[in-house]
């Protein structure tokens, strides 16, 4: 199972955080935003905390723009949620 976050906003943040924690469940994350920056301290803030609980799933950072179908269903099929 895998999950695409799009969205690094003050509720993508606290969603990032949460699927983190059950990540043994929910799998692979990928968190995706116009800003990958904005990802990246997502991912910096899960790991300073030790909010991901299975190490061994992915946690990546991703740049797409939501207003661009085109990229949208490219990052769809790559991940595969």
């Amino acid at each position: 199972m895998a999950i695409l976050q799009i969205g690094a906003g003050g509720v993508g943040w606290v969603v990032a955080h949460k699927a983190a924690q059950n990540n043994d469940v929910l799998g692979d994350i990928t968190i995706a935003s116009r800003t990958v920056g904005k990802c990246e301290k997502i991912i910096e803030s899960i790991q300073k905390k030790n909010n991901l609980k299975d190490s061994t799933k992915k946690l990546e950072a991703r740049a797409v723009n939501a207003d661009d179908v085109d990229s949208l269903v490219a990052l769809i099929e790559e991940v595969k949620p």
